[in-house]
């Protein structure tokens, strides 16, 4: 995991909000139309708890898919992914394109040396922005990826539009640093529900928010929460954790009747992402 107090780390995470900004992609998260988003969220979020308490509450065992409720959050977050549109080609400007492709990347040297070349452009391509746009103090979380433990199952890319890619990577306009097998981006504050339809998906949790820690930058704290999980994805992340202490591999497998890698589709359980700005 890098520092995440060096100078190193805050001058790319800098220049990764500062670039967000000269896209103005994901960065006003009070517009009309992410407030909009937002609350077909919190929509979708109370008929997903509605379907649990079905479920649970049910003598004969059901799949929670079969619910009313849960039909009717699934018709919202489609809802939500039509109204966002494409996000495939968003924050993934030609002039940052790394110059591996990303389906060659396997190995972590390969990922440090696109990373390292990214951040360099990036700085050169920022270089004399105001320090107005170059504060970081604008909301965003800190966003972790694993390549090595990607399944390339697809079900993230199906459910965040394709904000991650088919292998679970997220756009290369927000890389800020890659150690230790990790890549960690940052994600907009506009974009953060769309981040958390992905990482929901995901089962081999290779993409997670930051957790637990306490990030120095701009000489101010900011104190990455827990994400906020549906039922049953803890239980999932947790054996993913196991088999990483095991020295093994995450493997996907169908999880409650919604989520089948090997098959190559997925349906995306609703999740209101838990914000934190920096302050």
């Amino acid at each position: 995991m890098p520092d995440f107090s060096s100078k190193q780390f805050q001058s790319s995470l800098a220049d990764t909000v500062a670039w967000c900004k000269m896209k103005a992609i994901g960065m006003d998260a009070d517009s009309h139309d992410i407030r909009q988003r937002h609350a077909l969220y919190a929509q979708a979020e109370q008929h997903w708890e509605e379907a649990q308490e079905t479920v649970k509450r049910g003598w004969i065992r059901r799949k929670i898919t079969d619910t009313k409720q849960w039909q009717n959050a699934m018709a919202l977050s489609k809802q939500i992914r039509d109204s966002l549109g494409p996000m495939n080609r968003k924050l993934r400007s030609p002039e940052l394109k790394p110059s591996f492709g990303l389906d060659a990347l396997g190995d972590d040297e390969l990922w440090a040396k696109a990373v390292m070349e990214l951040v360099a452009r990036r700085s050169r391509l920022t270089a004399g922005t105001s320090a107005e746009n170059r504060d970081t103090n604008v909301g965003g979380r800190l966003l972790l990826h694993t390549p090595s433990e990607n399944l390339a199952c697809g079900a993230a890319e199906a459910s965040s539009n394709g904000f991650f890619d088919v292998n679970n990577a997220p756009p290369w306009d927000i890389w800020v640093d890659f150690s230790e097998g990790t890549l960690v981006s940052w994600v907009p504050p506009g974009l953060l529900d769309v981040a958390q339809m992905g990482i929901y998906v995901n089962p081999e949790a290779c993409i997670r928010w930051a957790t637990w820690t306490t990030v120095a930058i701009s000489h101010r704290l900011l104190h990455l929460p827990r994400t906020c999980r549906g039922a049953g994805s803890s239980a999932f992340e947790a054996r993913a954790h196991q088999k990483r202490a095991a020295g093994l591999k995450p493997t996907a497998q169908v999880f409650d009747g919604v989520l089948d890698c090997h098959h190559g589709h997925a349906e995306s359980k609703y999740l209101g992402p838990e914000t934190s700005t920096l302050a």
